[in-house]
């Protein structure tokens, strides 16, 4: 078969020169210089594949344009706060704040058009497809993270599990979503604490799939997951397999959840992005000996004093795949997934760069970044993205078997995989609802619309419903 990178590659270039627009929030937007294969070794070169902080190390990601960077992470996960730390000593080292989730939906913020998240009534059941890497199917959290037991777990504990692939990146993204869930409330008369809105029926952590009930209408939110490893039958996850699991396997999900002929609403939350295949299969090989993407670069030969990170990224960022984008871009996706309505999203990649990484970038899918909270040191860690969420990093909380909060930790995490599910359980509630303000079907989610017409990214998410088009 013809990579489809190969078969592009040019095309990609000549629009990079030419700083013709090939996607929202895309390189040639915001006059990034232009790289080249031509300009970079060839493990640089070649077919991309889902990356995520789990193989592509977050600890200490130098930011461009400064010397800061994040430190004392493990895949996105940290024992205590997570650090700003300046190398050479000239800006005081800055804990992030961290919050819950529930707080972090709070600080979202409430659209004046219509309240969203907390007593949102659905009018149909709804499916969340988590698709990512959940090494070979593992679904869920190790015994002695997902409990009272996860404060006795060092940061050497934590990286363990995560090379020995015990702990996956899909299953904290899946449990972030569940925690999300269970946090939501409903309004109480007086001074009586909220109610928490949805019940979980029943969990099924063998095939990954959590059924939660919202309590008042009876109607099912359910999390599914798709372990795009397995589809792989490898760690490297190529833009085909994940092109070939869409296709296919989505499909499959939504006949088994949704009685026919009544097609359900799909949200598929995609927290990873695109890079070379032959720099995931290094990080994944020497785990967490580069201690940064820049180390890397100048480990492949990359020199960084002549092509600016921006640049190189810009151009690593760039997936050259006609069948892919096309399929995520058009009607194709509603028919293939045999669904009613579809909202795709992704997070926008944790670089620090002014454009989006891909899948997050094309059209259809609303990418999901971390609010600038606007302090000049330091930057944010996130990229930009069509919606926003604020919190940079996350208190990590335990689910008890029943589906309640159970307690928080000293364990942190961070990343836009993590701000990504957030929206995508907006996107599932309103898409239930009798009038959805944000979807309409065989179109780009309207929360990607200021993005499509007026060039705006980085708008918080609840100003983007705000802004929705719909009465």
């Amino acid at each position: 078969m013809t990579n489809p990178w190969h078969r592009a590659v040019c095309l990609g270039a000549t629009l990079l020169v030419m700083g013709i627009a090939v996607g929202r929030g895309q390189p040639s937007e915001v006059g990034v210089i232009p790289v080249t294969d031509d300009d970079l070794p060839r493990e640089l070169w070649g077919d991309r594949c889902v990356a995520h902080e789990m193989n592509i190390p977050v600890q200490e990601l130098h930011l461009s344009g400064t010397e800061l960077h994040l430190s004392g992470t493990r895949g996105g996960l940290a024992v205590g706060p997570i650090m700003y730390r300046d190398s050479p000593g000239t800006v005081a080292d800055l804990a992030l704040q961290r919050m819950t989730v529930a707080q972090a939906l709070a600080a979202a913020g409430v659209p004046s058009m219509r309240p969203f998240l907390e007593d949102q009534m659905m009018q149909r059941d709804v499916v969340i497809i988590v698709a990512d890497d959940f090494a070979g199917n593992v679904f869920e959290l190790p015994g002695d993270l997902n409990g009272p037991s996860a404060n006795s777990l060092t940061l050497q504990d934590i990286e363990d599990k995560i090379v020995a692939r015990e702990l996956s990146h899909g299953a904290l993204v899946v449990h972030h979503l569940n925690v999300a869930i269970a946090s939501l409330g409903t309004a109480r008369e007086g001074n009586e604490p909220p109610e928490q809105q949805f019940r979980l029926e029943s969990a099924d952590t063998s095939v990954g799939r959590w059924v939660w009930v919202q309590q008042a209408t009876d109607h099912k939110l359910i999390v599914r997951a798709l372990d795009l490893s397995g589809v792989a039958g490898s760690p490297e996850i190529t833009v085909q397999v994940v092109l070939d699991a869409l296709e296919t396997l989505v499909k499959g999900i939504v006949t088994e959840e949704f009685v026919v002929p009544d097609p359900g609403n799909v949200v598929v939350n995609m927290s990873w992005v695109f890079l070379p295949c032959k720099t995931i299969e290094l990080f994944i090989q020497n785990a967490f000996k580069f201690k940064s993407f820049a180390e890397y670069l100048e480990g492949v030969n990359v020199d960084l004093n002549a092509l600016p990170i921006e640049g190189v990224i810009a151009r690593l960022a760039q997936v050259d795949d006609v069948e892919l984008s096309e399929f995520l871009d058009s009607e194709r996706v509603q028919i293939a997934f045999q669904a009613d309505r579809v909202v795709l999203v992704a997070s926008a990649g944790n670089f620090s760069m002014t454009y989006q990484m891909l899948p997050a970038g094309w059209n259809a899918v609303v990418g999901v970044a971390v609010e600038d909270t606007g302090l000049p040191e330091p930057p944010r860690y996130s990229n930009v993205g069509d919606v926003t969420t604020p919190v940079e990093s996350f208190v990590f909380e335990w689910l008890t078997s029943d589906g309640v909060r159970g307690g928080e930790t000293d364990i942190t995490y961070g990343g836009t995989s993590f701000t990504a599910p957030l929206v995508s359980l907006y996107a599932a509630l309103d898409i239930s609802s009798a009038m959805p303000f944000c979807t309409d079907k065989y179109s780009p989610p309207d929360l990607t619309h200021l993005g499509l017409t007026a060039g705006m990214l980085d708008v918080p998410l609840a100003t983007a419903v705000d802004n929705c088009p719909h009465p």
